[in-house]
């Protein structure tokens, strides 16, 4: 292909694919994962659009009769590497984010997190001095991009976030955390800029591959976890009020013969805990809360667990299995575990409501204004205790 059709075709696809990355940036928000999965996909977007552009500027920069000034050329190729490392950093963030248990990563001792950060130190270390000792990389005197006898070092770098990132999928695999289709999604996520690296540092030059290589893989990730979130709250990882309105339609008109409790609960004061921690902190409470939710599950085969909205969780249980109070009673002993286990620099305390379906003709919206009333009489009791 001749050399201005390929520019103007890599050109058409490069701008193609930061708008399909701007556009993913706009719609990841808190209905789809955690606050700070937001932020760290945003940064990621933000880091491979700007490597998208610096790879056009390269392009540009090889057309016949056009040369940037060198210390443009510096620019923009520094920029590139560090961005490459960046991308490789975040998405590793990311994942592990993820794919590895709350309490892990609460837990994870100091000197693990300082030595999973010390590749991309090195990596944006070794590039910056590469502007004095072109060991990286530099730029000939006739505007050619050369690699120098340390690009291994950036090559390494990234790929250590890579070698990591498999890591943390095997361990998911192992742990049986994944199923089939979830593993297979992160696979492919895992692949994609795997891959477009291998191609990019075998071929000469800043070739621009693995820019759009990590693109199709962030597009993957972006409508799985959309799908997701049909079912399910990005948040909690806990069923959604569109999965309890389906479970709720499906057991009500059994409850004649098959009895269940319904509980609303809420976290006392958790507008105070956002307002003084933030929302990250706030966002933590929730997952821990929703953490004491599932060790509750593995004891009652009938527990149906929901986020409802905000701090507010819905659940119910057979009445065949257990009642009321020793379900309760057990929460409490599950979020006390987790509390002790956590870092949380505050208490936290659920309050619970909850009533009795015996009536098939009753509404969800019914079961679940008398469970929302018994949850605020027990608050208006809570606080009457302080």
């Amino acid at each position: 292909m001749h050399g201005i059709d390929y520019i103007a075709l890599y050109l058409s696809v490069a701008f193609m694919c930061m708008a399909l990355e701007f556009m993913m940036a706009l719609k990841m928000n808190t209905n789809v994962v955690s606050t700070a999965e937001v932020v760290i996909f945003r940064r990621l977007t933000t880091f491979s659009i700007t490597e998208i552009l610096t790879q056009c500027l390269w392009l540009i920069d090889s057309a016949p009769r056009f040369q940037f000034p060198r210390p443009v050329q510096y620019g923009y190729n520094l920029i590139d590497l560090i961005c490459t490392g960046l991308i490789c950093y975040f998405w590793y963030r990311f994942v592990d984010m993820n794919l590895t248990p709350r309490e892990n990563l609460l837990h994870r001792r100091k000197i693990e997190t300082v030595f999973r950060n010390i590749p991309i130190i090195t990596l944006v270390t070794v590039d910056c001095m590469s502007l004095l000792n072109h060991k990286v990389f530099y730029v000939s005197a006739a505007g050619n991009y050369i690699r120098g006898p340390w690009y291994f070092i950036q090559v390494a770098c990234c790929f250590a976030y890579c070698l990591i990132v498999i890591i943390t999928l095997i361990r998911s695999q192992i742990r049986h955390t994944l199923n089939r289709r979830i593993f297979l999604v992160y696979f492919v996520f895992t692949i994609c800029p795997s891959l477009g690296g291998i191609l990019q540092v075998m071929l000469p030059g800043p070739i621009p591959i693995a820019a759009i290589f990590f693109a199709l893989g962030m597009f993957l990730m972006f409508s799985e976890l959309q799908n997701r979130q049909i079912n399910t709250d990005a948040l909690t990882g806990l069923n959604n009020r569109a999965k309890t309105s389906a479970y709720l339609a499906a057991r009500i008109p059994h409850a004649g013969r098959e009895p269940f409790c319904l509980f609303m609960a809420d976290i006392d004061y958790f507008k105070q805990i956002n307002d003084r921690y933030g929302h990250v902190m706030g966002d933590n409470a929730l997952a821990l809360v929703a953490d004491a939710f599932r060790a509750l599950a593995k004891s009652y085969r009938t527990l149906f667990v929901s986020r409802y909205g905000g701090d507010e969780f819905l659940f119910t249980v057979s009445l065949e299995e257990t009642s009321p109070e020793d379900l309760m009673k057990a929460f409490s002993e599950s979020l006390k575990n987790k509390l002790e286990a956590s870092d949380l620099p505050f208490q936290l305390n659920v309050s619970m409501g909850y009533t009795i379906a015996y009536d098939s003709d009753l509404t969800e919206k019914q079961l679940i204004s008398r469970a929302d009333a018994s949850l605020y009489t027990a608050k208006n009791q809570n606080h009457l205790q302080r």
